[in-house]
């Protein structure tokens, strides 16, 4: 069963501040696609296909997909460094990331993670330092991967006792890890220097524990204004951090159970894809208003 994947080309307004998306290219996937990167400097797209446990690989030039990549049992996130293009996929349900080569579109490793922490579920990359970040939901932990030999550099718990790690983002030029916690309902906010010497727990590790909305899932950072995005699954909302100072300054209400979060930090714009709603909540990072409501359907 192939699913499909919808590319945004113009808009035609219906109502003030919401607009219906017309397409140019119905690209099929593998089943259930539901997270997605790309590679900004080779213009290729990775769609990590829960149900089929693939990578499609598409290119951003004719929209065309270029390989079907079998990867673990359930990827669940996917992030690229565009320096190395080296893609990093989290396989939730067999615990192990596969490294792709984007070079020629095959799985070069496979780094299985600790028994005792599991359930990856958010990974980020820092391409200055070649170093992976990946969050375990059951642990609580924050597993770091060198970039350069596949290996475990640590695995460091957020809380102890505690579960529900899930996403992760890091800000390249502070060196400031953030995950978000959807059982706790917040955002923890680690020093990278800190968490690289850091293994099993230390209070040194975390600087600020944020409150925000209801089941916080997917985040991300816009490393030039040191502002950190956190989409609410379960209040339908966006809380938006200043990374100078770890508050919460604004809260903006977005559709129904916003479940992907990204930054174009060109024009400081923030995109938000809506799960309930079939919608894209497209955000003006300048004021932190809504810009406009795209409908981009099931």
């Amino acid at each position: 069963m192939r699913r499909y994947l919808f590319w945004i080309i113009m808009i035609i307004t219906v109502i003030p501040n919401f607009v219906i998306a017309s397409t140019i290219a119905d690209i099929p996937v593998g089943k259930w696609p539901n997270v997605i990167c790309i590679n900004p400097k080779t213009d290729m797209i990775y769609v990590a296909n829960w149900g089929s446990n693939t990578v499609s690989v598409i290119n951003g030039k004719n929209y065309s997909e270029v390989a079907d990549i079998t990867v673990g049992s359930s990827p669940i996130s996917i992030g690229v460094n565009p320096v190395t293009d080296r893609i990093y996929v989290v396989n939730f349900r067999d615990n192990t990331i596969s490294v792709i080569d984007g070079a020629n579109n095959s799985v070069i490793a496979t780094i299985p993670l600790s028994i005792t922490e599991y359930c990856p579920a958010g990974v980020s990359i820092d391409s200055s330092t070649n170093m992976i970040y990946v969050t375990n939901g059951v642990g609580n932990t924050v597993t770091v991967i060198n970039g350069n030999d596949n290996s475990i550099v640590t695995s460091a718990q957020i809380s102890s006792g505690l579960n529900g790690a899930w996403g992760v983002v890091v800000n390249p030029i502070t060196n400031i890890i953030y995950v978000t916690n959807e059982d706790q309902n917040i955002v923890s906010v680690i020093s990278g220097k800190i968490l690289l010497s850091t293994l099993g727990y230390s209070n040194s590790l975390i600087l600020s524990n944020v409150l925000v909305g209801k089941r916080p899932t997917v985040i991300a950072v816009n490393p030039y204004t040191n502002t950190v995005y956190v989409a609410n699954w379960g209040s339908n909302t966006v809380s938006v951090i200043n990374g100078a100072n770890n508050s919460v300054i604004a809260t903006i209400p977005v559709g129904n159970n916003p479940d992907g979060i990204a930054v174009d930090t060109r024009t400081d714009i923030i995109y938000v894809s809506d799960w309930g709603s079939n919608t894209v909540s497209v955000i003006n990072g300048k004021n932190n208003s809504i810009l406009k409501t795209i409908y981009v359907g099931r």
